[in-house]
């Protein structure tokens, strides 16, 4: 019965968030990072290309709603277009980690049961976010590509995601132009 106390206390704390967050929740309140990102939320038309080395280039149209949630710690994006002839829906939630002090995020879609889970660091002049992005594939190979996100203006703003270069080939890729619909929303 001991021994089950005290596995179940180190699960307990080891699941629990750090103590620094229950000392101190102004380390959870949102920050600058966040105000920035919350400026994404809004109404979007997005035009997606998708480049693979050898083939012409294929342009997509879609939309796509964001909104500031939790308190404007996160944005999450609800997006629908048709990529290759099929009607496709993604949810893409953008945060800052105070912790890590890295930009994270995570990217699921109709046309996979994955969860691409990405991580960056923005540019000096805070204009844009770079990082590695990852998905558990084949036998849980993971699947890696590096992304950036960049803000054009208040009113712009595009995401590129990159796969390794294969052999010879070059890379594919998926560049995403958002332009604003409609007037920003509020946290939620």
């Amino acid at each position: 019965m001991i021994r089950c106390i005290a596995l179940f206390s180190l699960l307990t704390a080891t699941a629990l968030p750090p103590a620094s967050l229950f000392q101190d929740p102004a380390g959870a309140a949102p920050g600058a990072e966040h105000t920035h990102l919350t400026k994404l939320a809004g109404d979007w038309t997005v035009v997606t290309t998708f480049r693979f080395p050898g083939s012409p280039a294929q342009e997509f149209q879609g939309k796509a709603h964001g909104v500031a949630i939790l308190g404007g710690r996160f944005v999450q994006f609800d997006e629908t277009a048709v990529e290759f002839g099929a009607p496709v829906e993604r949810q893409k939630t953008w945060g800052f980690n105070k912790q890590s002090r890295k930009y994270e995020s995570t990217w699921m879609y109709t046309g996979s049961t994955a969860v691409m889970r990405l991580a960056g660091d923005a540019a000096k002049d805070g204009k844009s976010i770079a990082g590695s992005a990852s998905f558990a594939g084949d036998k849980g190979s993971a699947q890696d590509f590096t992304w950036t996100l960049v803000w054009i203006d208040d009113d712009h703003f595009s995401t590129t995601l990159t796969a390794p270069a294969n052999g010879k080939a070059g890379a594919a890729t998926f560049q995403a132009v958002y332009t604003r619909t409609t007037s920003k929303h509020t946290p939620r």
